[in-house]
């Protein structure tokens, strides 16, 4: 693993000076295991009197005891020792001084003392909303949070003055992680880990990413050899039906019909596991972008190392134990099939980019289906994405213009402009046909780098 140093995140820094500004704030921030919280507030932190406490699965008197000691040896603070143990108690103590409270994993903090919410939302409506203190609440179970600190039953609803959910990053910002391997690279990295900032670290920009595949996840005892299990484990009490539906989606099953044929869960069980998944964005629901409100929505696996774990690994798990190089060899003979669809994500990252006045998205009717369409006004922007090791010739283009006519919008008056992504390039009578045409773009993997860097 190479240390990385800290990579954007401007607008959370942003925000967490902007409620130090405002104090006395209580700023939640939450987000998934390992996307980065902990650097983000450090980072904060850096510069400013600030006790920063992460709390452990223990039970709550030891939580309070690593509290207080914590809290004496970053204040150095010798009354702290004479203080009554509780909550409470330090909680009032500490407004009495200007500095930044983080309450790193809160929901273990709940696990062992349901009532913290409630302490904190009394001790708040009668001292500590008149102080100069910044309380962070931080958490990696988005259901925790979401339920135990941000739902309107919560005690301390309506006592935040900020909340932000933390994402992984997109493909633009994992570029910086590793400066120095090919664009190429970039792209099979990126599908492989997605933006975590922390899965990110643990590849080597030196070692190929066969090399990576096998030291990082194959290997037992590597860190993410088992962190969706980890994961699953953290959200879920009964992870067994979600494992089945994830498993399904990632094997092709888009339709909520076939997921159902394919795992055997009632409508209305299904319809409410689809919910929660798609709350931990680790499954998107998508519609095609001219019918927003269509029933005929489709859903695919959001996060891209859950991709490639149910992709690649959760069908295997036998093979990994046994013969994780024949499992490695066959990992990379499908990998470019899989890197594919994640290459057709960041093309549409990209026409975001590229054009900011567009909503993108993807489109399909009955057997046809468009990688990119993109809308704006009387504008639209037609694509396709191809991730092979030939050229592209006026084929592909021809199919695209062929399906366009199929595609039911401002069809009387409508701008057309049609977006060709490429791996390999183009024949260069394309090349030679689109610098004489306007309304045809051409992007092979240097073009799109330098648009990346724009």
């Amino acid at each position: 693993m190479i240390t990385q140093p800290f990579i954007d995140r401007k607008e959370e820094l942003d925000f967490l000076e902007s409620q130090y500004e405002k104090r006395p704030s209580l700023a939640i921030l939450y987000g998934r295991r390992r996307v980065g919280k902990s650097t983000l507030v450090e980072k904060f932190c850096r510069d400013k009197l600030h006790i920063y406490y992460t709390a452990s699965e223990s039970n709550s008197k030891e939580q309070l005891e690593e509290f207080y000691q914590i809290a004496y040896q970053q204040l150095e603070d010798e009354l702290i020792k004479d203080l009554s143990h509780g909550w409470e108690a330090i909680l009032r103590y500490l407004k009495e001084k200007d500095l930044v409270i983080v309450l790193d994993e809160f929901p273990y903090i709940i696990k062992a003392d349901k009532s913290i919410p409630s302490k904190i939302q009394r001790l708040w409506d009668k001292e500590l909303k008149d102080s100069d203190l910044f309380l962070i609440l931080t958490g990696s179970s988005i259901s925790m949070m979401e339920d135990k600190v941000l739902s309107p039953k919560s005690p301390l609803y309506g006592r935040r003055t900020g909340q932000w959910k933390l994402e992984p990053f997109d493909f633009k910002s994992t570029m910086d992680f590793f400066p120095d391997i090919s664009f190429e690279d970039k792209i099979g990295v990126y599908s492989i880990l997605g933006g975590i900032p922390y899965f990110l670290e643990q590849f080597d920009g030196k070692k190929s990413i066969k090399e990576n595949i096998r030291a990082n996840i194959l290997s037992k005892g590597s860190v993410l050899h088992n962190e969706v299990e980890f994961l699953m484990r953290e959200e879920f009490r009964e992870p067994m039906n979600y494992y089945t539906i994830l498993r399904s989606v990632s094997q092709g099953n888009t339709k909520f019909s076939e997921i159902q044929n394919d795992t055997g869960i009632d409508k209305n069980n299904l319809t409410s596991y689809l919910s929660v998944l798609r709350n931990l964005h680790l499954i998107k629901r998508r519609t095609p972008i001219t019918k927003k409100k269509s029933k005929k929505g489709r859903y695919y696996l959001e996060d891209n190392f859950f991709k490639f774990w149910f992709n690649f690994i959760f069908p295997n798990k036998s093979q990994l134990e046994t013969e994780d190089e024949v499992l490695l060899n066959n990992i990379m003979n499908s990998f470019d099939e899989y890197v594919s669809f994640i290459f057709e994500d960041i093309c549409r990252e990209l026409t975001s980019l590229k054009y900011p006045k567009f909503e993108v998205g993807r489109w399909w009717y009955k057997e046809d289906e468009i990688d990119i369409v993109a809308l704006n006004e009387n504008k639209i922007l037609l694509g396709e994405c191809k991730w092979s090791k030939n050229k592209v010739d006026f084929g592909l283009l021809n199919d695209l213009k062929e399906k366009a006519k199929k595609v039911r919008w401002e069809d009387q008056d409508r701008e057309e402009k049609y977006l060709l992504f490429s791996r390999s390039g183009f024949i260069n009578e394309l090349k030679k046909h689109s610098k004489e045409n306007e309304y045809l773009q051409l992007y092979s993997l240097k073009d799109m780098r330098k648009e990346f860097k724009m």
